[in-house]
């Protein structure tokens, strides 16, 4: 009775002593008091945890998925099913978060040039156009042709870029999506952790993902690469459903990326604050301990 006690008192007084950061934080944010120090990073240390475990939560089911039920998978990754149509909807809601965080960026702002905006806005067409690929533009559900000249090129006759012949050459398209996914999830963001990787990203504003989302990234590679080439699971019909849940994994990894960028998008240039003041800006505890 006297530890459940002791227990429920430790709980109270942790969710206090987060409540008055919270409120230290918003009172001292605008004029930088460094008395708010230990508790930003104790909210960026629980934050990073947060991240860390949602960019998780696609390998985990899909993982659990194909080892518990793996016969009713196939069913839903046909083309137009739900599965491909939930990744062409997280590619667009990526596209939505990458204009949002170009619009609300006091980094960007401060540039004083739209160039700033180029490398933000071309995460945004990159993703409308990824959302476009996915569903092969809509032509099964407008029903139009693809034209002969694309079709004679396209491996499976479709009107889509990502499947035409020429993506065979240097291991095929998923190999391109491999160095894709690697690279933003994890390279980036680790050469971000280095004062010379954050002065050159900067300095092409360059928005990279948070580290904490890496398990998403990683994740998406790592599942097609064990089901595709260590252990496939003969119960799931077809392999092609593997390769469609690993495009579903990668658009829930970018749309983390975007949601991250819209709700704090000068984090993405590991910049926390910007002082309307002076050209000065504060490196992010929440990036820095990652």
């Amino acid at each position: 009775m006297e530890q459940d006690d002791k227990n429920l008192s430790d709980s109270r007084f942790k969710k206090l002593r987060m409540a008055l950061c919270c409120s230290t934080i918003a009172r001292d944010c605008g004029n930088g008091d460094s008395s708010s120090e230990v508790c930003r990073l104790e909210l960026g240390r629980q934050a990073s945890w947060r991240l860390a475990i949602v960019s998780s939560a696609a390998l985990l089911v899909f993982i659990g998925w194909v080892q518990l039920s793996p016969e009713t998978l196939g069913p839903l990754t046909i083309e137009d099913g739900p599965i491909e149509m939930a990744t062409a909807l997280n590619f667009l809601a990526a596209s939505i978060a990458f204009l949002f965080a170009a619009k609300r960026s006091d980094y960007l702002r401060s540039r004083e040039s739209p160039w700033a905006y180029f490398m933000m806005l071309a995460w945004a067409v990159l993703m409308i156009v990824c959302c476009g690929e996915e569903i092969s533009w809509g032509q099964r559900i407008l029903g139009f042709d693809t034209p002969l000249e694309l079709k004679s090129l396209n491996r499976q006759g479709e009107f889509n870029i990502h499947n035409l012949q020429a993506f065979d050459i240097g291991g095929g398209t998923y190999r391109y999506l491999s160095i894709f996914v690697i690279l933003t999830g994890v390279v980036f963001p680790v050469l971000a952790l280095t004062a010379r990787g954050r002065k050159k990203f900067r300095q092409f504003c360059f928005p990279v993902a948070p580290l904490m989302i890496a398990p998403a990234f990683v994740g998406a590679y790592l599942f097609g690469k064990f089901y595709l080439d260590i252990l496939p699971n003969p119960d799931v019909k077809t392999m092609g459903a593997i390769n469609e849940v690993r495009e579903f994994m990668i658009s829930y990894a970018m749309s983390l990326y975007g949601l991250f960028g819209a709700l704090a998008p000068d984090l993405l240039f590991r910049v926390e604050r910007m002082d309307r003041t002076v050209s000065t800006t504060t490196v992010s505890p929440i990036l820095e301990m990652n």
